[in-house]
């Protein structure tokens, strides 16, 4: 009887001899006795970040008995010392590997690379009040948390509205006119998401103005010029920045888009009216209705020596 090892192998050879003193033919049995499971190496198929499902492939040895078979992660036995299984989700899947001797070897495959989620972005517009200078979007973006407890693939790159790639998850992009502007965000999975843009405060009109002199008719007093502004619609389809304040010939500001000016003079005067873009019009205006000069006369009478009839002045 040979020492228990772990592992040995070898031959049985044995003869029957019956009470008559009958011998067989010699004969033997190959046998077997290990306790070492087989061994086991993956490989996944891709092995970076995708929004695809994942192919494991399971490559097993066993240097003695050999591989009898393998169990995959649902339950289905494969009689290979090679298998290939397909998952969606990221997560632990348990193969189970035999050889012949009974042996099992519990291998778990780990997958992580898979990301599904879209990413999300946000924006903000730069300023954000009226200007009548070009604007500046500044894109934000982010790959949400899986709920399988795993990290996302994170983001790759946002695409500008022009076409333009910029890696990493910030993004400026300068605007000269009101509109809608889309960005690409793309993580590094693969998935996309369209963040849809929209510039509305830039106006490049400059305001418009008339004017009225209260009274209209010559006057000896004070004269009022009365400005009405207003700021014109833009062929953009979006509304004006409105009209802001109104400078007036003295260098008083009035907030709004009417002002009274009383002037006793008669004059040129200007008044500076301002949008909240910033955009300026000088509307010129004038008083030549005021007189405060007296008129002047002088006489004659004729005849001009005695008479004893009428005379006339």
């Amino acid at each position: 009887k040979p020492a228990m090892r772990e592992e040995y192998f070898g031959n049985i050879y044995a003869k029957a001899e019956d009470n008559a003193g009958n011998v067989s033919d010699a004969i033997f049995a190959g046998f077997m006795f290990e306790q070492t499971a087989p061994e086991a190496e993956k490989t996944l198929t891709p092995d970076f970040w995708t929004n695809g499902t994942v192919e494991i492939d399971l490559s097993t040895d066993d240097n003695l008995s050999g591989v009898r078979d393998i169990t995959l992660p649902d339950g289905s036995v494969v009689d290979a010392a090679q298998a290939k299984y397909t998952v969606d989700k990221n997560g632990v899947y348990n193969f189970s590997v035999r050889d012949y001797c009974g042996n099992v070897l519990t291998y778990p495959v780990e997958v992580s690379n898979i990301d599904q989620l879209a990413p999300a972005a946000d924006y903000e517009v730069m300023p954000g009040d009226w200007t009548n200078k070009p604007v500046t979007i500044r894109v934000t973006a982010a790959d949400p948390e899986p709920e399988d407890g795993y990290a996302p693939s994170g983001v790759k790159s946002i695409t500008l509205p022009d076409g333009t790639v910029v890696d990493g998850d910030t993004a400026n992009f300068v605007a000269d006119a009101n509109g809608k502007y889309g960005f690409i965000i793309t993580d590094n999975g693969g998935n996309t998401f369209t963040l849809h843009t929209e510039v509305s405060n830039i106006d490049y009109l400059a305001p418009e103005a008339e004017y009225s002199v209260t009274p209209d008719i010559w006057t000896n007093g004070p004269a009022a010029i009365h400005v009405t502004a207003t700021d014109p619609e833009p062929e953009d389809g979006y509304a004006p920045s409105g009209v802001k304040s109104i400078t007036m010939p003295d260098g008083t500001v009035v907030e709004g888009s009417t002002a009274d000016f009383a002037t006793d003079a008669n004059g040129k005067y200007d008044f500076i009216i301002t949008d909240n873009g910033g955009n300026t019009f000088t509307l010129h205006t004038g008083v030549s209705n005021i007189d405060y000069l007296a008129p002047e006369a002088e006489y004659s009478v004729t005849p001009d020596i005695w008479t004893n009839g009428p005379a006339a002045i």
